[in-house]
Formats: C-alpha cells, structure tokens, sequence
C-alpha cells in the first residue's frame, strides 16, 4: 500500500499586533516633553522678569513721589525765606525764632523757633548741628506733611569767608536744606543756597 503524501503545513508566521490610530512611539514623547519643559522654563523667566520689572516701576514710582515732594518744600522753603525778608527779618538776629551761632534749640527751651518738637528732633537725628541762624517748619502744602521736612540756614559771612557776628550786610546768604521720602524707602535730601538782599 502506498502512504499518502500530504503537503507539510507552511509556518504560521507570528502576527504583528496591530497599533492603534493615533499612538505615539517613544521618540515622539520624549520630544513632546522636552518641548514641554523648555516652554516651563520660558514661562518661569516671563514670570519672575514681570515680578522684577513691578518692583522696580514701584522703585521709581516711590522716588519720584520724594522728588516731588522735596521739589515742593524747596520752592515753600523759598517762599518763606523771601517772606522773612519782606518783613524785615531777612537779617539774623537772636529772636523771634532766628538763632545765630551754636546749634538747634533744645527741645521745649521755649524759644519760639518756627518748628514742632518732631521737626527739630528729626534734624538731629540726621545730624545737622547748624553754625548759624536756622529756621525750621513743616511744609502745610506737602501730602505726606510728615515726610517732607526743611531747614533754612542763615550763613553769615565775613570779608574773610569765615562765621562773624550779627553784622549787616548788603547781601544774605541762605542755605535750604530739603528732605522728602516717598510711601516706602525712597529718600532725597535736596540742598539750594540762595541770596536775598535786605529790606
């Protein structure tokens, strides 16, 4: 009896699996979070470069108040010196709150220097002991009245340059000294001389 011969079965090949639609291989990913992490750090930078350019607008903002309230109390300061002038009081004399020579009148002397306690205990603390008549007073027009502060200086001279006595002169020398500060840490201290002629 002859065997049947039957055709030997192919291989079965394995089946590839099938990938969904719309699946990301490895490499994609990768690239996918890198990009995320580099769009992470720029938006770090944005924020914190926003957060600095705040504090420093707000830093120019507060100097510029103290500016112009320095400014203010200068021109008051002015104001006030040609006003002691057209009464007569241009002159240094030794009362009616001009002191010539020495420093600041001690508090509550009761001297009748044109200042509040605040005003002239404020100016020691920033260590101005003044040769030389001074007025001091708050400025009424200022917002921050008690921020801003100013001194007036009588400079007596003499033909050699140095302090003298309570000698008239065809000319007064005053030297403004301004001090403004703003709503946080800014500060300015502002200093004019200015020449007035005598009544």
């Amino acid at each position: 009896m002859t065997p049947i011969r039957r055709p030997l079965p192919s291989p079965t090949r394995p089946r590839r699996p099938v990938r969904p639609r719309g699946a990301q291989r490895g490499a994609a990913l990768l690239i996918a979070m890198l990009l995320l992490a580099l769009m992470m750090f720029v938006g770090s930078g944005s924020l914190e470069s926003a957060i600095v350019e705040h504090k420093v607008a707000g830093s120019m903002r507060d100097r510029s108040a103290s500016f112009e309230g320095a400014e203010a109390a200068t021109l008051q300061s002015f104001a006030r010196l040609r006003q002691l002038v057209a009464i007569g009081r241009g002159e240094p004399v030794e009362s009616g709150g001009h002191f010539y020579g020495g420093r600041l009148p001690p508090t509550g002397d009761g001297t009748t220097v044109e200042s509040d306690t605040a005003a002239l205990q404020f100016w020691r603390d920033w260590g101005m002991p003044v040769a030389g008549t001074m007025e001091t007073t708050l400025p009424a027009s200022i917002a921050h009245v008690d921020k801003t502060r100013y001194v007036i200086e009588r400079m007596l001279i003499d033909d050699e340059g140095e302090p003298a006595g309570p000698t008239t002169y065809p000319l007064n020398y005053s030297r403004l000294t301004v001090f403004g500060k703003g709503e946080a840490a800014a500060e300015v201290l502002l200093q004019s001389t200015l020449v007035t002629l005598p009544k």
